[in-house]
């Protein structure tokens, strides 16, 4: 795909290999969040690429995204963007729900989920807390933190825009450390549990032992901060993070509900390094 600056005109050529959801599970479609190639053309169409206030539908905002040609061949790179708003439609128009619906019938409620949500409900707002920004950035530059309260409230993201809890996400965190059960639950085969945190992609994710399956990265080696092999973890836009350690036996969050602040990958690094060394190897056994 070429993009033309001066006017968001594009040119391509078709696909050697066909989209599959595995492409998209993976981050390995040719789909992107945006940035300096296809952010023009993006913005040029309306297309939605995390949340937001106005009439938007996940259906229509994913029909957009069906026009436009891929960053790169399927399969041949990873490219962390909007693959899971794609799954999210696909998920719609499988269970005929809407992916909010689907999701509270599926996912949050059997897993008690009580304070999960796009968009809150109006006896909650008082508990959105403030998003913290460094001095000197614009909060404007960032889509509005107070979405979950007001605007249209149409626009389900498969891969953006729930608000939850500590206590909401643990019980998430915890059905993946038990291979897709918590609390005598289950939403997870088990199998499925493990294909989501086996790497899927060989090296095209890489850093030290670490790859990436569905949904989040692994190590398939030990790494740096006590990290063990099986670590499955990703990261929230809202400078949040949770890792599930099979090792150890161990779900661990850090919920920092700001965005750019400065030295935050030495917070995150340092505290997985305290966490790690304050548990015991026998913890896990």
């Amino acid at each position: 795909m070429r993009v033309n600056s001066a006017d968001s005109s594009f040119s391509s050529h078709p696909a050697e290999n066909e989209l599959t959801i595995h492409h998209l599970l993976t981050h390995t479609s040719g789909l992107s969040y945006g940035g300096p190639v296809v952010g023009p053309v993006y913005s040029k169409l309306g297309i939605v690429t995390g949340w937001t206030k106005d009439s938007v539908l996940l259906e229509s905002n994913i029909a957009k995204m069906g026009s436009l040609p891929l960053l790169h061949e399927p399969g041949s790179q990873f490219t962390y963007g909007v693959s899971i708003d794609v799954l999210g439609r696909i998920v719609e128009i499988v269970s005929g729900q809407s992916f909010e619906v689907y999701l509270q019938e599926n996912i949050f409620s059997p897993l008690g989920m009580k304070d999960t949500y796009f968009y809150l409900p109006e006896e909650k707002y008082e508990r959105l807390v403030d998003v913290w920004f460094t001095e000197g950035t614009n909060p404007d530059d960032y889509t509005v933190s107070d979405y979950p309260k007001d605007g249209y409230k149409t626009y389900f993201s498969g891969g953006a825009g729930l608000v939850s809890t500590a206590s909401d996400y643990f019980q998430y965190a915890s059905a993946m450390l038990n291979k897709g059960m918590w609390n005598n639950t289950r939403i997870l085969k088990e199998e499925t549990a493990n294909l989501m945190m086996s790497n899927q992609i060989d090296t095209l994710f890489s850093g030290e032992g670490e790859h990436f399956g569905y949904g989040g990265s692994v190590y398939t080696t030990d790494g740096s901060f006590g990290r063990k092999v099986g670590r499955f973890s990703w990261g929230g836009y809202w400078q949040t993070t949770y890792w599930v350690d099979p090792q150890r036996n161990m779900v661990t969050m850090l919920l920092t509900n700001a965005r750019e602040t400065p030295k935050w990958n030495e917070l995150f690094d340092g505290f997985e390094q305290i966490v790690n060394n304050s548990v015991s190897e026998e913890a896990g056994q």
